[in-house]
Protein backbone atom coordinates (compact mmCIF):
# COMPACT_ATOMS: atom_id res chain seq x y z
CA UNK A 1 0.00 0.00 0.00
CA UNK A 2 2.67 2.36 0.73
CA UNK A 3 3.37 2.48 -3.08
CA UNK A 4 -0.47 3.80 -3.43
CA UNK A 5 0.21 6.69 -0.83
CA UNK A 6 3.24 7.80 -2.31
CA UNK A 7 2.17 7.97 -6.00
CA UNK A 8 -1.06 10.04 -4.42
CA UNK A 9 1.66 12.16 -2.34
CA UNK A 10 3.31 12.86 -5.82
CA UNK A 11 -0.45 13.72 -7.74
CA UNK A 12 -0.94 16.26 -4.66
CA UNK A 13 2.55 17.84 -5.29
CA UNK A 14 1.93 17.99 -8.79
CA UNK A 15 -2.09 19.50 -8.63
CA UNK A 16 -0.70 22.00 -5.71
CA UNK A 17 2.27 23.17 -8.11
CA UNK A 18 -0.01 23.68 -11.25
CA UNK A 19 -3.30 24.96 -9.46
CA UNK A 20 -1.89 26.64 -5.85
CA UNK A 21 -0.46 29.75 -5.62
CA UNK A 22 3.01 30.20 -3.93
CA UNK A 23 2.43 31.68 -0.49
CA UNK A 24 4.27 32.77 2.00
CA UNK A 25 3.53 31.27 6.01
CA UNK A 26 4.65 33.00 8.61
CA UNK A 27 4.98 31.59 12.30
CA UNK A 28 6.00 32.96 15.49
CA UNK A 29 9.13 31.11 16.77
CA UNK A 30 9.11 30.32 20.47
CA UNK A 31 11.73 32.93 22.43
CA UNK A 32 13.97 32.16 24.90
CA UNK A 33 14.94 33.82 28.19
CA UNK A 34 18.21 35.55 28.62
CA UNK A 35 19.50 36.23 32.12
CA UNK A 36 21.95 38.48 31.90
CA UNK A 37 19.62 41.25 29.67
CA UNK A 38 16.49 39.99 31.00
CA UNK A 39 15.22 39.84 27.43
CA UNK A 40 12.85 37.47 25.77
CA UNK A 41 14.39 36.57 21.99
CA UNK A 42 11.65 35.41 19.60
CA UNK A 43 10.72 36.33 16.08
CA UNK A 44 9.32 34.78 13.05
CA UNK A 45 10.09 31.80 10.60
CA UNK A 46 9.32 32.30 7.14
CA UNK A 47 8.96 29.79 4.24
CA UNK A 48 6.81 29.15 0.90
CA UNK A 49 4.60 26.48 0.08
CA UNK A 50 2.00 26.33 -2.82
CA UNK A 51 -1.74 26.42 -1.31
CA UNK A 52 -4.90 26.59 -2.23
CA UNK A 53 -7.20 28.36 -0.47
CA UNK A 54 -11.32 27.98 -1.01
CA UNK A 55 -14.19 27.98 0.65
CA UNK A 56 -14.82 24.07 1.57
CA UNK A 57 -18.52 23.89 2.83
CA UNK A 58 -21.22 26.44 3.43
CA UNK A 59 -23.64 25.54 6.11
CA UNK A 60 -26.63 26.48 7.62
CA UNK A 61 -27.42 26.19 11.92
CA UNK A 62 -30.28 27.32 13.48
CA UNK A 63 -30.83 30.19 11.11
CA UNK A 64 -27.48 31.39 10.74
CA UNK A 65 -25.36 30.69 7.36
CA UNK A 66 -21.90 29.97 8.25
CA UNK A 67 -19.04 29.37 5.43
CA UNK A 68 -15.27 27.23 6.08
CA UNK A 69 -12.81 28.27 3.84
CA UNK A 70 -10.00 25.71 3.56
CA UNK A 71 -6.08 25.92 2.82
CA UNK A 72 -4.82 22.70 1.07
CA UNK A 73 -0.88 22.31 1.34
CA UNK A 74 1.86 19.80 1.52
CA UNK A 75 3.52 21.67 4.51
CA UNK A 76 2.73 20.96 7.86
CA UNK A 77 0.71 24.24 8.77
CA UNK A 78 0.70 24.96 13.21
CA UNK A 79 -1.97 26.92 14.34
CA UNK A 80 -1.80 30.72 14.22
CA UNK A 81 0.49 30.47 11.55
CA UNK A 82 -0.22 33.77 8.77
CA UNK A 83 -0.68 32.74 5.45
CA UNK A 84 -0.16 35.40 2.61
CA UNK A 85 -1.72 35.04 -0.67
CA UNK A 86 -2.14 36.99 -3.43
CA UNK A 87 -2.50 40.52 -1.44
CA UNK A 88 -5.08 38.02 1.05
CA UNK A 89 -3.39 37.53 4.69
CA UNK A 90 -4.90 34.20 6.50
CA UNK A 91 -4.71 32.85 9.77
CA UNK A 92 -4.58 29.03 10.53
CA UNK A 93 -7.22 27.95 13.29
CA UNK A 94 -7.84 24.54 13.24
CA UNK A 95 -5.37 21.53 11.00
CA UNK A 96 -6.72 18.11 9.73
CA UNK A 97 -3.77 16.02 8.96
CA UNK A 98 -4.34 13.39 5.67
CA UNK A 99 -2.78 10.54 6.53
CA UNK A 100 -4.33 7.14 5.42
CA UNK A 101 -1.09 4.95 5.95
CA UNK A 102 0.41 7.35 9.19
CA UNK A 103 2.65 9.21 6.57
CA UNK A 104 0.57 12.55 5.96
CA UNK A 105 -0.44 12.92 2.42
CA UNK A 106 -1.18 16.21 2.43
CA UNK A 107 -2.98 18.78 4.74
CA UNK A 108 -5.89 21.03 5.49
CA UNK A 109 -5.87 23.65 7.51
CA UNK A 110 -9.29 26.05 8.31
CA UNK A 111 -8.38 29.80 7.66
CA UNK A 112 -10.09 32.87 8.68
CA UNK A 113 -9.43 35.81 6.92
CA UNK A 114 -7.29 38.27 8.59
Amino acid sequence: MTATYDRARETVGRSLRKFGGQATITRKTVGAYDPLTGAVTGGEATFSANVVIRTDRIWTAQGVVGSETVATMIVEPKLGDIINLADRTWRVTEVEIVAPDGSPILYKARVAAG
